[in-house]
């Protein structure tokens, strides 16, 4: 059993204590890690012995996973998840550092923070010139010119898909860096191809245009625009990025209803479990 863990579960798992019967294992996002490490000091002592007593995984960031993509070949791209298996050296390092952090890693943690908060920046301001060219249609008359969508299978085939799916070349030029990185893919356009086949990347592009449809108001449905409330110290990025690490039977756990609204929107089979750490737990007691 595979848990994806958010970061506001921490407090429940340290609050749980040693595992009983149930012996599962973490999944710690390079973003969720830099919350715990760079979490309280006061506390950090107990946060990481009560998650040491769990085996741990840990994802791949964002730009060594397109760095891992550029190097496999479509098939290995469909079964590629983002997650560094236990018997490399990265992962042996990563389990290092968790249980001992020392000043470099404290360093690093702050600056995948600051990355995120760079990220949120450029999001806020996207969102600030979609929302202004929308307004400025509807008081054109303009209004059909905004797109509405009504199912995330719309959505998919206008961004993700579809023969001029939106992310076609976007996706492609981010994971090559604009095209500097030399690819296994025998093209970027089959490169492409293999990315949405993949599951785990699939559900991530999902929930990624499930929340920006909803900053700019285009779901068909209040329940969906209501996720993309802008809160002013909220950042999604590291929600978003979840969907990343879990492969289909794998749990994500979260509080955050927003989240657990999205991540049900992009996968109304329930391929990913969405729960909490203590209705998991209640659920197989």
């Amino acid at each position: 059993m595979r848990l994806v863990i958010d970061a506001n579960q921490v407090a429940d798992i340290v609050n749980a204590g040693s595992p009983r019967k149930s012996r599962p294992t973490l999944v710690i996002a390079p973003l969720i890690w830099a919350e715990i490490v760079n979490g309280s000091r006061h506390h950090l002592d107990s946060r990481l012995k009560a998650l040491g007593e769990y085996d741990l995984l840990f994802g791949m960031d964002y730009a060594h996973m397109c760095v891992q993509l550029c190097c496999l070949n479509e098939h290995e791209i469909r079964e590629f998840v983002p997650v560094f298996a236990p018997h490399t050296r990265a992962h042996k390092a990563l389990l290092r550092a968790f249980h001992s952090p020392r000043k470099e890693h404290f360093q690093r943690a702050d600056e995948l923070r600051q990355n995120a908060s760079r990220e949120r920046q450029r999001l806020l301001c996207w969102v600030r010139q979609r929302r202004k060219e929308n307004s400025d249609a509807r008081s054109r008359g303009d209004a059909l010119e905004i797109e509405e969508f009504a199912t995330i299978e719309e959505a998919d085939l206008r961004f993700i898909s579809g023969k001029n799916a939106r992310l076609r070349t976007a996706l492609v030029a981010q994971v090559t860096q604009n095209n500097s990185r030399e690819i296994r893919a025998a093209s970027p356009e089959s490169l492409y191809e293999a990315m949405p086949a993949n599951p785990s990347i699939r559900r991530f592009l999902r929930l990624k245009i499930t929340f920006d449809l909803a900053y700019l108001d285009q779901w068909g449905s209040d329940t969906l625009n209501a996720i993309g409330d802008l809160q002013a110290e909220r950042n999604d990025l590291p929600d978003i990025l979840l969907a990343l690490f879990a492969r289909e039977g794998d749990t994500i756990l979260t509080n955050d209803r927003r989240l657990q609204t999205a991540l049900r929107h992009c996968d109304p089979v329930g391929k990913v479990g969405v729960s909490t750490w203590v209705s998991h737990f209640q659920r197989l007691s």
